[in-house]
């Protein structure tokens, strides 16, 4: 057989005992058994390393690591292949595109790319999804199988981007930021970025900075699902979530359709409870209000009336006439008021006049008196009996000291006072003698 004959050809051609160096690919365990690639420019080979041999082996095999591989090159007749077995790996330093991932990784981690803080919140129940992957890949497929399993009502968008080569992280950034913009317009409420696994240099294009800036900027919630489960890529640490599979980031976006209806039924169980307890309620209320209703109808319509009619006196009250008669003796009162303000001013401006000249005229008054009195005292002095008195004259006066006119008007026996400028004399009245 031909496979014989190669095994044979291995066994002959080469030592049991070879040291390969080469950059890590593939890495992957499979029921404790270790897979991978080792690299190097424009060649590849398998290699295997049996689970016996790997708990032996204190380094773990990472995509991008450099590492010799000490074993021996072995066809597997059943698969047609040719591997290195690996008996143990001795690492030689970081491959670069490794050395590039993590210094890369440190430079956006002090940059704030990975910060808790700028992650968004994803939506308990998204309606609509958009699938960034390609279109010929098995991400979608998984994705679509279990949005359909898990919550059909929620519809899946597919936004074609390649996932590797040259120009894909481009088009990946512009794809996000295209979403993002029309995020309104195509009812977008969440993002899945995801790809199957594949090597380092395959899921390269997802640590590239221009992927990393797009789906921190992104307003829309991005869940990133980027190769295997132990793949891990920049754009999965930017995004608000990362997934393990494609699979896993769908079950992650999407509620269980059982449990939502097993919640649905609480809440609907829970709404019909409040809304009796709310109607009860209210036909209590209801019937409470009804109650004091009739019993207070009567006070009501007692206060009402009284109200109107209170506004019905107050309207009187307002009428133009009743208004223009009030107003009209409020005018009266105002107008005798200023009258007597104005007449007592003009009293008060007269008397303090009068205050002003009374002084000059009773001086004047005094003076034309005195001269009056002065005339009359001299007139007086004139006719006065007492001054006759002192030119020789006297007055005979009665007892009573009434003037005595007529001698006829005395008689025998009267008391006389005769009185003279410097004294009285008195006599007494003689009879007549005959002789005479």
């Amino acid at each position: 057989m031909l496979s014989q004959q190669i095994e044979n050809a291995l066994a002959q051609g080469l030592p049991t005992s070879l040291r390969v160096e080469g950059e890590v690919a593939n890495a992957s365990i499979r029921n404790g058994h270790q897979y991978f690639s080792l690299r190097e420019t424009g060649a590849s080979i398998g290699c295997v390393m049996w689970s016996s041999d790997v708990q032996k082996n204190t380094h773990t095999i990472c995509d991008g690591d450099r590492l010799i591989a000490v074993g021996s090159v072995v066809h597997w007749a059943p698969g047609g292949r040719t591997q290195l077995r690996v008996r143990r790996v001795e690492p030689v330093g970081e491959g670069a595109l490794l050395a590039a991932f993590r210094s890369r990784c440190e430079a956006l981690r002090a940059q704030g790319y990975f910060d808790p803080s700028t992650k968004q919140a994803l939506p308990a129940y998204p309606r609509r999804i958009a699938v960034l992957t390609s279109a010929n890949g098995a991400a979608i497929h998984d994705v679509m199988a279990m949005a359909k399993l898990r919550f059909p009502a929620c519809a899946l968008l597919l936004i074609d981007v390649p996932v590797q080569g040259a120009g894909a992280a481009e088009r990946i950034s512009a794809a996000i930021d295209r979403v993002s913009v029309s995020q309104k317009a195509l009812a977008i409420d969440a993002i899945i970025l995801t790809r199957g696994g594949g090597s380092l240099e395959d899921l390269w294009g997802f640590n590239e900075q221009v992927v990393a800036d797009a789906v921190l900027r992104c307003t829309v919630p991005i869940v990133a699902a980027i190769g295997h489960e132990s793949d891990v890529t920049i754009a999965e640490l930017v995004a608000d979530a990362r997934a393990p599979t494609p699979t896993a980031a769908a079950i992650l976006l999407l509620p269980d359709r059982e449990e939502t209806a097993v919640r649905l039924g609480l809440i609907e169980r829970s709404l019909a409870r409040g809304v009796r307890g709310r109607v009860a309620t209210c036909h209590g209320r209801i019937t409470l209000l009804r109650h004091r209703l009739g019993q207070g109808e009567t006070a009501n319509l007692q206060r009402s009336a009284a109200r109107i009619d209170a506004l019905h006196m107050r309207m009187q009250g307002a009428q133009p006439a009743v208004v223009l008669a009030k107003r009209r003796q409020s005018t009266q009162a105002l107008a005798h008021r200023l009258h007597s303000a104005v007449h007592r001013s003009h009293a008060k401006a007269e008397a303090s006049l009068a205050s002003r000249r009374l002084p000059e005229a009773m001086s004047k008054r005094l003076g034309a008196l005195g001269g009056v009195v002065a005339l009359l005292d001299r007139s007086l002095e004139v006719v006065n009996p007492e001054a006759v008195l002192t030119r020789g004259f006297s007055l005979t006066l009665d007892a009573h000291g009434g003037l005595i006119r007529d001698a006829k008007a005395v008689q025998a026996g009267d008391v006389l006072r005769t009185r003279m400028a410097n004294g009285e004399i008195r006599s007494r009245v003689e009879p007549a003698s005959t002789k005479d």
